[in-house]
């Protein structure tokens, strides 16, 4: 019986899935799409922190995001942006990377100091100065963009599901408040109780309250977004 519901879950996802693909706009070009996400998104702050996280017992090395995603310095655009130009198609453009971004990251300091009870973010353009405060990265951004081959979409205002994150640092989830400490809050899911949702999962909820919170976010993060990028 419990395959039978699964198998019917998973039918009604896929028509659902089809239903929204289907009316979209369609070619018989053959187009090569390049997309990528989380730009602007912290996840590990760096090796140091991972390696400090990990000997407090926290195991990570299966994670490839904690083991290898953090903000891209000016050595990581540079050799991305010099690939990219290396190459052209039959018209002479050049190859391009559409960089989902996500506009803005928790302002920890300010959390930390309600006790966990209030939310406040920054633009990932500050979040970027703090990680690299000597090498201008978004003026690196903003030359890819010059160059048509660096070209962000918004991607949503930060990339933490914020209202069950601030409850599990209220309760003090250990896994949860060591991370906070070293500015990360994406730790694997293995490491946290499965009831609690996906922590990197901002819009996983169906609670009239959530919803109202998550449409705020929405709102503040195209106004950013559109702030940042003109």
């Amino acid at each position: 019986m419990a395959a039978s519901v699964n198998s019917f879950r998973r039918l009604k996802y896929n028509l659902s899935r089809l239903s929204v693909n289907v009316p979209g706009w369609r070619t018989d070009r053959k187009i090569v799409v390049i997309e990528s996400d989380d730009w602007g998104s912290i996840r590990m702050p760096n090796i140091k922190t991972r390696d400090e996280f990990e000997k407090k017992g926290y195991k990570l090395s299966g994670n490839p995001y904690c083991r290898f995603d953090t903000l891209a310095n000016s050595e990581d655009l540079n050799k991305l942006f010099n690939t990219l130009l290396k190459f052209k198609d039959g018209k002479g453009n050049h190859p391009i990377i559409t960089a989902n971004t996500v506009v803005a990251n928790p302002d920890f300091e300010t959390i930390k100091n309600s006790n966990y009870l209030n939310y406040n973010f920054k633009s990932f353009t500050n979040t970027l100065e703090e990680y690299y405060p000597n090498e201008d990265i978004f003026k690196i951004w903003e030359q890819g963009l010059a160059s048509r081959i660096f070209i962000p979409q918004y991607h949503g205002r930060e990339h933490v599901n914020v209202l069950v994150w601030l409850k599990e640092l209220q309760l003090m989830n250990e896994v949860f408040v060591e991370a906070f400490k070293y500015g990360f809050w994406g730790v694997p899911r293995e490491l946290y109780n499965k009831r609690i949702p996906n922590i990197q999962a901002a819009y996983n909820s169906n609670k009239a309250d959530d919803i109202v919170f998550f449409k705020k976010s929405i709102t503040n993060g195209l106004q950013l977004f559109e702030d940042i990028f003109k």
